[in-house]
């Protein structure tokens, strides 16, 4: 599958757009230099794939862009790539797998952004800048997704449209604390990106002071994510966003410690035919000669890691760097320090909502064929306490419907005698 040049970048939305020889390009001056775009049928400015962090590898956090960071000299029209990323998706089946995660080659660096500006453009400035986390459960997905596609929204709406590249899965969301892992890697990189949006927006005639961060799915629960870095910024620092969005998800407990996820990463290991307790095992796992991205996705894919597969949902975790342990972040929430302090650092407005039938595709992607079926598909998200009191209502739940059920018997044939 090759990387195929924007117009054209854009076909799995079998729609009419310009041919490929169209030679119209916008040009616009960010601070790390020119990038070059081109204009979708709508007449909407794409630029795809723009660099916002430099990636330190493997396992690792990214780092902003440095001072002196300069683009190299190309033209940002390509659907060239997307986040390795495991196939098992289960709600995605039927679909071309091109819808998913566009036309292009895995990478482990899908640090960039795609960036749709209205037809106005350059004559008009100051729109609107709406920017969007894809969802696809941390484990999935693409800013080339077809439910990310931009330039029809951008042109009617009259809105500056950003799509964040992120990793997932493994890549995006390993811990541990022996070895010590932080973890939140794919949390980590969205910020970045927020980050250039705030200071680069300006030069696609976007309003930095006019920012709308919004999340589907998994993209919600990053938004929450966010949320929860923005409320522990230093006094002063103003978020990057005014406006968060969050579509059907949220963090809704104290997400897993570094040390509850440490027999995922055994696992992992020990599925790649590794030692966990090796003293480079960091090393090994971090070099791409000895462990290629294949074999992790391979892994994953198998449902061999853990009861139903379940160490093979890879999700975000309390750590320093990211989202800390004290003040409990729940706690914190409850007591409405966490809205004081987001109200404080500039965020004028959260929207909550759900999607009716998502239900449908976690049943789709991670099916329960008994009762001993449900806890291990809850430990793929909350840790084993929350996870068991979980169950303990849903059997009690499960346990009155069932006495209902069975009075409700006995009053029927009492009526039929």
């Amino acid at each position: 599958m090759d990387p195929t040049p924007f117009p054209s970048s854009s076909s799995h939305l079998r729609r009419k757009l310009p041919p490929k020889d169209s030679t119209e390009r916008v040009v616009v001056q960010t601070r790390f230099g020119e990038v070059v775009g081109g204009r979708a049928c709508t007449g909407a400015a794409v630029f795809l794939e723009v660099p916002y962090a430099l990636p330190l590898g493997r396992f690792q956090d990214p780092e902003p862009l440095p001072a002196g960071h300069r683009y190299p000299k190309k033209e940002y029209v390509t659907e060239s790539s997307y986040a390795v990323q495991p196939l098992n998706d289960g709600q995605a089946q039927g679909s071309p797998f091109q819808d998913k995660v566009g036309r292009g080659q895995p990478t482990e660096n899908p640090l960039f952004l795609n960036i749709v500006v209205p037809p106005s453009f350059p004559t008009q400035r100051n729109f609107p800048v709406r920017i969007y986390i894809h969802g696809g459960f941390l484990q999935f997905g693409s800013p080339h997704s077809l439910s990310s596609q931009a330039q029809f929204i951008a042109a009617q709406r009259n809105e500056i449209w950003v799509n964040i590249g992120y990793r997932v899965s493994a890549f995006g969301f390993l811990a541990s604390d022996v070895p010590s892992l932080s973890g939140n890697y794919g949390f980590k990189d969205q910020w970045l990106g927020l980050m250039w949006v705030r200071d680069n927006i300006n030069a696609f005639g976007g309003n930095a002071n006019d920012i709308q961060l919004t999340g589907l799915s998994a993209g919600a629960h990053s938004v929450h994510q966010i949320l929860h870095r923005v409320s522990l910024l230093p006094d002063g620092e103003m978020a990057p966003f005014q406006i968060a969005v969050l579509q059907s998800n949220a963090v809704l407990t104290d997400p897993k410690t570094p040390a509850q996820l440490r027999p995922q990463f055994q696992a992992l290991c020990r599925g790649l035919g590794l030692d966990p307790d090796d003293p480079d095992i960091l090393t090994t796992l971090r070099d791409s000669k000895k462990v290629p991205w294949q074999s992790i996705t391979r892994l994953i894919e198998t449902d061999a890691l853990g009861p139903l597969g379940q160490y093979g949902t890879f999700r975000g975790c309390l750590s320093p760097d990211w989202m800390i342990t004290s003040p409990d972040p729940m706690v914190r929430q409850r007591s409405g320090a966490f809205s004081a302090s987001l109200r404080a650092h500039g965020v004028k407005g959260i929207i909550i909502g759900d999607l009716m039938e998502e239900w449908y595709l976690y049943s789709i992607a991670h099916p329960i064929s008994s009762t001993e079926d449900i806890l291990p598909n809850l430990n793929r998200y909350f840790p084993d306490v929350v996870s068991r009191n979980l169950l303990d209502r849903i059997g009690g739940s499960v346990a009155m419907r069932t006495e209902r059920e069975k009075s409700q018997r006995k009053q029927d044939c009492s009526v039929k005698f």
